[in-house]
């Protein structure tokens, strides 16, 4: 079995003349300086790279398996084979949740369409899958034997039916949420299966090898019928896209393949692409986004459905001593890509790539005096609806101004907070002083 280091943190960045961020409420203090930040504790900023769509942050130090996923609580989890998971808050804060009881690893982890998460369990008791519901402080886990003593240790994910489909040596798996277990054996030929997904046609997706090492996307039907085909490179992870289609990476190749089965590939030249089941995902925009290396670089790739076009992502993290490749990726609850990284010491970082910039001048107001306007200059990308409001409309009020601008009016002496924010999360807050 592979092991991956995952994980994720807060998101934000600075230009030189105006301030870019991405957050989730309540809004975050921002750095002020926009220059690099040495690594410090988990969920301290590492590198801010100027006027770039980039932020990057040092998580955790050996920890993780692949097991990135958006959590029911809009956090982000990952999985982890120290007897726990952690929990990822949009304001740069990570908490570890011990199992309860321990003795496993948890090697892949899902969402399940009731609330809680499932994963492939390796330790005491071996071949289970983990059904675990978040305490305040713990997760309370249910483990389920695996009929066959099969591992589940490859892909997971929820079906377009509502139970949890994974994984094993010789089978694919899938579990109800009343706890019901049941295995479909791979057909004969299958040596190793990776990544799995719910398609558009209500189906369940797989990716696997043959024992010749030739590369297939299966179907599974919900009462366990499987149908191969075959494509021409070893795929990895697999997603459904905005298209219909399902999308499968390989080591330096994208596949589409049609509900109806019919692949196309389309070379990703000069790529190395993650090998991990997750890898692979669906983005906020509808099209697939990949985790991989150009040159030795961590990038973030993105496939135009329409176009076909894949256009890369270079992380601030690129060609650092130590950093080749981005692990495993996600769309994150604020409508960004987190991606994540690890270096040559087993620290983890999270590269995330912010789709919505908002850009906010100037980033402070000063007035000298009551009864005084100035004015705030706000866009974002693809010009969404923008707000702003005061934190204490008896020092200013704002108000809307002409296109892309809001009016500040000085009322009394003091200081608060105009927070400018978008529909999806993404925030700024201008300081204003009234003297």
């Amino acid at each position: 079995m592979r092991n991956a280091l995952i994980t994720l943190g807060l998101v934000f960045m600075l230009t030189d003349c105006s301030q870019v961020s991405s957050t989730v409420s309540p809004p975050i203090n921002l750095n002020q300086s926009g220059h690099a930040i040495p690594a410090g504790a988990p969920g301290t900023p590492y590198i801010v790279q100027r006027g770039s769509h980039w932020a990057t942050f040092l998580i955790y130090q050996d920890c993780c398996e692949p097991g990135l996923v958006v959590g029911p609580d809009k956090n982000i989890w990952q999985a982890n084979y120290n007897d726990e998971a952690y929990r990822i808050a949009m304001t740069g804060s990570v908490k570890a949740f011990p199992y309860s009881p321990g003795s496993g690893a948890s090697v892949n982890l899902t969402v399940g369409a009731d609330g809680k998460f499932y994963w492939g369990w390796r330790g005491t008791p071996d071949n289970s899958i983990g059904v675990g519901t978040v305490r305040s402080s713990k997760i309370d886990v249910t483990l389920v034997s695996i009929p066959s003593g099969d591992a589940a240790f490859e892909g997971m994910t929820l079906g377009p039916d509502g139970n949890v489909w994974f994984l094993e040596g010789s089978h694919v798996g899938k579990i109800t949420t009343g706890g019901i277990l049941t295995e479909y054996t791979y057909p004969t030929d299958v040596y190793t299966a990776v990544g799995i997904t719910g398609g558009s046609d209500g189906n369940v997706w797989f990716t696997y090898l043959d024992t010749s090492f030739a590369g297939h996307v299966a179907k599974v039907s919900t009462t366990g019928t499987i149908t191969a085909y075959p494509i021409s490179c070893q795929p990895y992870g697999i997603t459904s896209a905005a298209d219909g289609n399902l999308w499968a990476a390989c080591a330096s190749s994208i596949v589409r393949v049609t509900t109806a089965g019919a692949a196309t590939t389309y070379p990703a030249t000069g790529l190395a692409i993650s090998s991990y089941y997750d890898g692979i995902a669906r983005g906020p925009d509808g099209n697939p986004w990949f985790a991989g290396s150009s040159a030795g670089c961590p990038i973030a790739g993105e496939i135009n459905t329409a176009t076909h076009h894949i256009t890369t992502h270079k992380t601030p993290l690129t060609c650092q001593p130590g950093f080749t490749q981005g692990n495993s990726l996600v769309a994150g609850p604020d409508g960004n890509i987190w991606m994540t990284e690890q270096d040559v010491s087993s620290n983890v970082y999270a590269a995330v790539y912010i789709l919505n910039l908002l850009t906010v001048t100037p980033k402070s107001l000063t007035f000298t005096a009551t009864g005084q306007t100035q004015s705030i200059t706000a866009t974002g990308t693809g010009n969404p609806t923008l707000t702003a409001t005061s934190s204490n409309p008896a020092v200013a009020t704002v108000a809307p101004g002409p296109t892309n601008t809001f009016i500040v009016t000085s009322v009394a002496a003091g200081t608060c907070k105009v927070i400018v924010a978008d529909s999806i999360g993404n925030s700024f807050n201008v300081k204003v002083t009234v003297q």
